[in-house]
């Protein structure tokens, strides 16, 4: 079981209590997982999204595929994509990628590099078996 906490900008001025909360939960043997806001600017990104995972390494970090589709809009988005996926892989945290919906979404999981991947997609093309989280390795 993970402890989801998604963060977004309205949480900015609670990050240290944010913290101190996502410890305790580790501290109490419970993963813990980090959910960045889809709809949160580039600026919420790049300032805060960096500190929380170098302040606090969770065990997971969960993406929307929709959250990597602003990459292609401009060269400074894709750096800060790429400094994003860094910092993750950096932190031995591992990376799922939800909402893979189609064979477009699901080679961006494999361009991601993704350590998990949960869709409806994978339900229909493993014949509708009742797993929804699947290997990325296995795609």
């Amino acid at each position: 079981m993970a402890i989801t906490l998604t963060v977004s900008p309205t949480y900015d001025r609670q990050l240290t209590l944010l913290l101190e909360r996502m410890k305790s939960y580790r501290d109490r043997g419970y993963a813990t997982a980090i959910k960045f806001d889809d709809l949160a600017g580039e600026d919420f990104l790049e300032r805060y999204c960096l500190e929380f995972l170098y302040r606090f390494t969770p065990d997971f970090v969960r993406f929307d595929c929709c959250f990597f589709s602003k990459a292609s809009v401009s060269p400074a988005a894709e750096r800060r994509w790429a400094s994003l996926l860094s910092a993750i892989r950096k932190l031995d945290t591992q990376l799922l990628v939800e909402g893979v919906r189609g064979e477009t979404d699901g080679q961006l999981a494999r361009i991601l590099n993704a350590d998990f991947v949960q869709g409806d997609w994978y339900e229909k093309t493993a014949g509708g078996e009742s797993h929804r989280l699947v290997a990325a390795g296995a795609c």
